[in-house]
């Protein structure tokens, strides 16, 4: 039944952690640039400069999905 409303939502799990990886990929970059800019400017919470932390969320989320696209597929091939 998951597996059913799975694929009706995301498509099959392959493509969806083949998405999953873009995203995280293509935001690394970015995340990682502006963390090291936010810790050269002395952290986010001054001044409102929270908006550095929206490619780091981006990219944990993308590398979250990833992560738990590729453990589903070892669970599914056991």
């Amino acid at each position: 039944m998951f597996d059913r409303l799975f694929q009706s939502r995301f498509g099959s799990l392959e493509e969806f952690t083949a998405k999953a990886r873009k995203i995280f990929l293509l935001t690394l970059p970015f995340g990682l640039l502006f963390w090291a800019f936010d810790i050269g400017i002395g952290g986010t919470s001054e001044d409102g400069r929270a908006w550095l932390n929206v490619p780091m969320i981006i990219g944990a989320v993308g590398f979250i999905a990833w992560a738990a696209g590729g453990l589903m597929m070892m669970i599914r091939k056991v």
